[in-house]
């Protein structure tokens, strides 16, 4: 993605781009992007380079003691706040080990700065929700990702991006949760996602 961007950044259509659309690994450039309130408007090779840096270094350290401490210590904080951890949880730990080299912060809601001013395409991410007894064939549900809101269209549900794995009852927020930092969405992205919460503000 990022060669795709900056030819056309080079042809100066970059700015004519109203919204980036991106599935699986893709995410992780978008993500990475994001982070920038004014990305499109620098030179991308800038940012390819730190891409490619962290991309090409040395992936061991992300299973280091200290490193599986932390991703023991984090899921358990996620724990207590009463969600429910998996695999994909632990996936967008070890992404964001890949990725950086420190803890990310950053949140979806906090796209918004990068696309407020109209600055930047509007990024959306997209991934499919799953059922672990039927096929990908047989059951699969499209839920978009956008700085603003999580929706599934299939059953034309939006909730607020903040709000995402927070409870619902009854079309109502009964319990706020804080809002999950961007490394555990793009393990949902990565991999499958959780649209329970989704679901349940439909009463479904």
């Amino acid at each position: 993605m990022y060669g795709s961007l900056l030819g056309l950044q080079k042809l100066n259509l970059l700015d004519c781009i109203s919204y980036i659309g991106g599935l699986s690994g893709t995410t992780w450039t978008m993500a990475n992007l994001y982070e920038d309130a004014d990305w499109s408007e620098k030179y991308l090779e800038e940012a390819i380079n730190e891409a490619r840096k962290q991309v090409t270094k040395n992936k061991i350290c992300c299973f280091s003691l200290d490193c599986l401490k932390y991703y023991y210590n984090d899921l358990m904080e996620r724990v207590k706040e009463g969600r429910n951890t998996s695999f994909i949880d632990l996936w967008g730990l070890v992404i964001e080990s890949m990725l950086h080299d420190k803890k990310d912060e950053h949140r979806l809601s906090d796209q918004r700065q990068a696309v407020e001013n109209g600055q930047n395409p509007l990024p959306i991410y997209v991934a499919i929700n799953l059922k672990s007894n039927y096929s990908a064939q047989a059951f699969r549900e499209w839920l978009e990702f956008t700085p603003y809101e999580v929706s599934l269209m299939k059953y034309g549900a939006s909730i607020r991006a903040e709000h995402f794995g927070s409870e619902f009852f009854m079309g109502r927020l009964v319990k706020r949760l804080p809002e999950t930092r961007i490394c555990y969405m793009q393990g949902d992205y990565c991999i499958e996602s959780k649209a329970d919460h989704l679901k349940e503000s439909l009463y479904l």
